[in-house]
């Protein structure tokens, strides 16, 4: 279960091993395989899944009024941002070079 104030979303298991996994390391990207194996086990790319948990996430997660916490970067992965207001990752990066 996820709660603000008085309002409650329920997960699914698979969501919230996926949320937890993201938590653990705030502001760091997590590959789509990585997270593919460390939720499902399994040794082949579960990228479908891993695509569709998240989708599902970021829509409890507007429900909440929590914004855009968990973003994408292309061709990789996923990041949960524990400040939602900083730039993405892209955005660095593309300043970077």
């Amino acid at each position: 279960m996820l709660f603000r104030s008085k309002q409650q979303i329920r997960l699914s298991r698979r969501e919230c091993e996926l949320l937890h996994a993201l938590a653990s390391r705030p502001n760091a990207v997590i590959s789509k395989p990585d997270l593919g194996r460390r939720i499902w086990g399994v040794n082949r790319s579960a990228k479908n899944n891993v695509e569709v948990h998240i989708s599902q996430v970021r829509r409890k997660l507007r429900a909440l009024g929590a914004g855009t916490v968990v973003r994408t970067v292309r061709g990789y992965g996923y990041m949960m941002v524990s400040d939602p207001t900083r730039e993405s990752l892209e955005a660095r990066v593309r300043a970077i070079v």
